[in-house]
């Protein structure tokens, strides 16, 4: 009963896959390297930088944690390093945050230092820079002097030069919290602070931006408290990479949503016309909206997370378009009456958000996942999270139009083709490492299993679709399923 459980479960997940060409691979940084909270993620094609949270009191200068793949997520080395400094005489949590890579060297990220529980304000937060693929970092901009708290929402650039953070910060209590901003024009160097119109800076939080092109951008602001159980959104645009911001549309929250515990999320516009905001509501639910007219109006789309799959609870956190049709969000932070917890979530559109489809979820698990990055050329991605108790990270590959000529695996590093084919697949294992190949069709019947040694296998197959599952051996967590379509 268990294993024709098993064989439903992995035809209903490759099917839902590949009716949609995606495959996602829940890949490991490594042995003794899993330990990591992962907040924040880059995908540079080859090379993947993920950064994450960094437990355990410290003195100044503070350790870093990221990590980097120089072979599309296959392996991961620890880059350490302790050279940044910091006003505070000592932390037990530092965050690397909105990592950003201009070229093979040069980065920019975020941290945020924080001396109590993890889950509390940061007490300093700050932008640094690295020059040598992340072997050392610079600070380059802290908070102004007298703000009690600041949050770097996010940091992003326009070129190879341009570049944008934006955040809000808070002088003492819920009445003084307030919108801010800071450019940049020689690649991080130095930040220039932005002249928001006088409505925005007031009571305000920045809760993200979406860059278009290399001088648009979008912003998504949102009243700071409550007022008379009002809760609105306002939308900005800017056409000079950032330096100036124009009122678009100002909205109360979605009547779907209890605005008692809700909050905007993520913001992603595709072109000028067209874009996406999610809302999270604690213990319910979230909503997604869509604008085709440059965010002058909005309009809800509907979602299967909280309607087929059961996980109402899991928060929308990041939106991201490869195509004006391809798109994927993740969602993490479960909450329901007795308390928070993880979770994680990971939708997928291949029809500009018309429809969506649940790739992959747990209510159950203790990550969440908050960011991804996706290199547009190859529509290859990557999706971090972490735990609650901020020492365990997630890290999966999401991959594509997966089924093409050749399907390659890089987690497990296996090559697969051709797919189509007429007949013959050959499964080539480029590791040392021994991989176990079950092969199925589309009934439940186990048709082949074996072993993936150095050597290639060759296998034939009659006309019809197969379901397969490769697993290695070695740390029994790697695997990969897929779909070989027989012409």
């Amino acid at each position: 009963m268990m294993k024709n459980v098993f064989l439903v479960g992995l035809l209903m997940s490759v099917a839902s896959l590949f009716s949609s060409q995606v495959t996602i691979v829940e890949t490991s940084l490594g042995t003794g390297l899993d330990d990591i909270n992962c907040q924040s993620v880059y995908n540079m094609g080859e090379t993947v930088y993920v950064g994450g949270l960094c437990t355990g009191f410290a003195t100044n200068p503070l350790e870093l944690n990221v990590y980097r793949s120089e072979d599309d997520g296959g392996s991961w080395a620890n880059i350490q390093y302790a050279d940044v400094d910091v006003d505070v005489d000592w932390a037990e949590y530092l965050y690397v945050k909105n990592l950003t890579f201009l070229d093979e060297n040069v980065g920019i990220a975020s941290c945020s230092v924080t001396p109590a529980y993890y889950c509390d304000p940061p007490e300093s937060q700050f932008i640094i820079k690295t020059t040598d693929a992340g072997a050392s970092w610079d600070m380059k901009f802290s908070q102004p002097s007298g703000h009690v708290f600041e949050n770097i929402t996010d940091i992003d650039f326009f070129d190879d030069q341009n570049g944008i953070a934006l955040g809000y910060f808070d002088n003492g209590g819920w009445f003084e919290i307030n919108v801010w901003g800071v450019v940049t024009a020689d690649q991080g160097e130095s930040w220039t602070p932005i002249a928001f119109p006088q409505e925005l800076l007031q009571h305000k939080t920045i809760q993200n931006f979406s860059i278009v092109d290399e001088n648009t951008a979008y912003l998504v602001a949102q009243h700071a408290y409550q007022y008379d159980d009002v809760l609105e959104y306002f939308v900005y645009k800017s056409t000079d990479k950032g330096m100036t911001w124009e009122s678009v549309s100002q909205h109360g929250f979605p009547s779907s949503i209890n605005v008692e515990h809700a909050d905007v999320t993520d913001v992603e516009f595709v072109n000028e016309d067209i874009g996406y905001i999610s809302f999270s509501e604690s213990y319910y639910k979230s909503v997604l909206i869509k604008t085709l007219d440059g965010g002058l109006t909005w309009e809800e789309v509907d979602h299967p997370l909280d309607v087929t799959h059961g996980y109402e609870n899991i928060d929308f956190r990041d939106i991201y378009f490869v195509t004006e049709q391809e798109g994927y969000i993740i969602a993490g932070n479960y909450c329901n009456s007795n308390g928070c917890y993880r979770g994680y979530g990971i939708l997928y559109t291949d029809d500009g958000g018309e429809s969506w489809m649940v790739l992959d979820a747990n209510k159950y698990s203790s990550c969440a996942l908050v960011e991804m990055s996706f290199d547009a050329s190859t529509g290859v991605g990557f999706a971090v999270g972490g735990s609650i108790s901020g020492d365990e990270g997630k890290v999966f590959k999401i991959v594509g139009n997966a089924v093409g000529t050749h399907d390659v695996f890089d987690q497990i590093h296996v090559t697969v083709g051709p797919n189509p084919s007429q007949g013959i697949v050959t499964f080539t294992n480029n590791v040392m490492q021994v991989l176990s190949l079950n092969i199925y069709a589309m009934n439940g019947r186990l048709v082949k299993s074996t072993q993936l040694t150095s050597e290639a296998l060759t296998v034939s197959l009659n006309k019809g679709e197969y379901a397969y599952k490769i697993e290695s051996l070695d740390d029994g967590r790697s695997s990969k399923s897929g779909l070989l379509i027989i012409k």
